[in-house]
């Protein structure tokens, strides 16, 4: 695959490390100012064109995401890089799978970008990142955890205790009640199935567009709930796929980064 429109784009790439993470040139000072973040969750089904992550770029800038998880990316290997402004974290295809399938990836714009304290790239289908917000960075269990992507589950119509909301698609299946499980045991909420927005627009489109489905999720901590001010589908961003990108709009105190006369590394190693 031909990465080069992207991954040699003139920026630093960042060293590796069990827990990689990135470098800064400057002594750094951290102030916390509450932001709202546009988070969002994408199916693309594949990015093996070599232009089709600059088209995705296009899309990121027009909607103004800050975070955007990626699935189905369907590179072969694992790496990250600088992509003009966005920070470009993925994952391989596990050894043995077929060359094309699966593979998740994280897109960061440049200030959050900075901020990556590091992450770890734990299998074809699951990456985690930890980004430094006040009062707790977004990692650990106790801290704020947002969980995102195309889960192939159906949480469906009716309200379950505070997870899902009265906003859901479709009729619960079995995968739909595991999901639901796995939030009832890590005290999350699925944020887009508490918000109304017209069926029409929540739905993955199934091949063909016989049938329609809500498959994919922004999760969050109930705790943090309050953080979330809108979540929902924009089926009008286009990079050839049957699903609909998903976008939260959340609050969260992030810090600030304020540059002094010095040279200094930076990083965590986890």
């Amino acid at each position: 695959m031909d990465t080069s429109k992207a991954k040699y784009s003139g920026s630093k790439i960042v060293p590796y490390s069990d827990f990689r993470v990135g470098t800064a040139q400057e002594d750094l000072i951290m102030k916390s100012k509450i932001k709202t973040k546009r988070i969002g969750t994408w199916n693309v089904n594949t990015l093996l064109q070599a232009d089709k992550i600059e088209n995705l770029k296009i899309e990121i800038r027009r909607i103004k995401l800050d975070i955007l998880g990626i699935s189905e990316m369907r590179w072969r290997e694992t790496g990250y890089f600088w992509s003009d402004e966005y920070r470009v974290i993925y994952s391989e295809t596990e050894e043995g799978e077929r060359t094309g399938q699966k593979g998740v990836g994280i897109i960061l714009e440049k200030a959050l970008g900075l901020r990556l304290l590091g992450y770890v790239q734990h299998s074809d289908r699951i990456i985690i990142i930890k980004i430094n917000t006040k009062p707790n960075n977004t990692t650990k269990a106790e801290d704020n955890v947002i969980v995102m992507g195309d889960m192939n589950a159906t949480v469906g119509e009716g309200k379950e205790l505070a997870i899902v909301g009265q906003f859901g698609l479709g009729t619960r299946n079995d995968r739909g009640r595991i999901l639901i499980e796995f939030c009832t045991r890590n005290d999350l909420i699925i944020t887009n199935t508490h918000f109304q927005q017209h069926k029409r627009r929540k739905a993955r489109k199934a091949p063909g567009d016989i049938r329609k489905a809500q498959i994919d999720y922004i999760m969050v901590k109930n705790r943090f709930k309050n953080q979330v001010k809108n979540s929902k589908s924009y089926p009008g961003a286009d990079i050839g796929s049957d699903h609909n990108l998903v976008v939260a709009k959340c609050e969260s105190k992030f810090k600030k980064l304020e540059k002094k006369n010095a040279n200094v590394e930076c990083g965590i190693i986890w």
